[in-house]
């Protein structure tokens, strides 16, 4: 999918994000706020970086060499414009996602039978390529992601998530649809190598509503 340059935002750290368990709050408070987030494009001129911040996260995590990146990777820096944390974003319709892969039908039939209610395929986004540095910023980069989603018509989120991330969502209260196994026996044997010990966390994809999380955007 083509993606024009996008320009940067500057998005401030505001007092009511939703609160994740962090040790010491006034050491986060101090580091993250003067963060800005920014989105980067197929073609943004930082994109080679971005990439790289993705793949030695992973490589240093799981020993996975990341090979597929998400069209759209919204990226916090701190204020020496060091990237601290991205996650990717691709629109269920622009292009099949990642995670379909591990379903047996396509991602708006499956939330349509866990949630009960009519799900669009225009109005879901896949979340992927979460890096983080530091466990410190995972809290803002969920506040921003919040606000992003909130700016959009989507109605849905869907990611594979680890049970370190699935715990972290539910600490900020926001219920969530389990939708099944992220499984290595859906992803091709030339591709498993790259995925080092990843899949031994036991990943699940979930869904998330948009009227479920609202706190994120606050």
């Amino acid at each position: 999918m083509l993606q024009a340059i996008i320009t940067p935002t500057v998005l401030k750290r505001r007092s009511c994000e939703p609160v994740l368990e962090i040790d010491n709050e006034a050491a986060y408070r101090a580091e993250t706020a003067l963060m800005s987030s920014d989105l980067c494009g197929l073609y943004s001129p930082d994109r080679p970086e971005v990439e790289k911040f993705i793949q030695r996260i992973f490589m240093q995590a799981y020993g996975a060499n990341v090979r597929n990146f998400m069209p759209k990777i919204l990226c916090l820096r701190d204020t020496q414009r060091h990237l601290r944390a991205v996650a990717g974003m691709r629109y269920a319709e622009k292009e099949d996602l990642f995670l379909e892969r591990y379903l047996d039908k396509p991602v708006e039939d499956v939330i349509a039978s866990h949630a009960g209610v009519a799900v669009f395929r225009h109005g879901i986004v896949e979340i992927g390529n979460l890096a983080v540095e530091d466990p410190l910023y995972t809290r803002l980069l969920m506040a921003v992601l919040g606000r992003y989603f909130y700016s959009t018509d989507a109605e849905w989120l869907v990611f594979s998530a680890l049970p370190v991330v699935i715990n972290a969502v539910a600490r900020m209260k926001h219920s969530m649809l389990v939708l099944g196994n992220a499984s290595l026996d859906c992803i091709s044997p030339e591709e498993r190598a790259d995925w080092g010990s990843y899949y031994q966390h036991r990943p699940k994809v979930v869904a998330l509503r948009r009227h479920n999380c609202s706190s994120m955007k606050d």
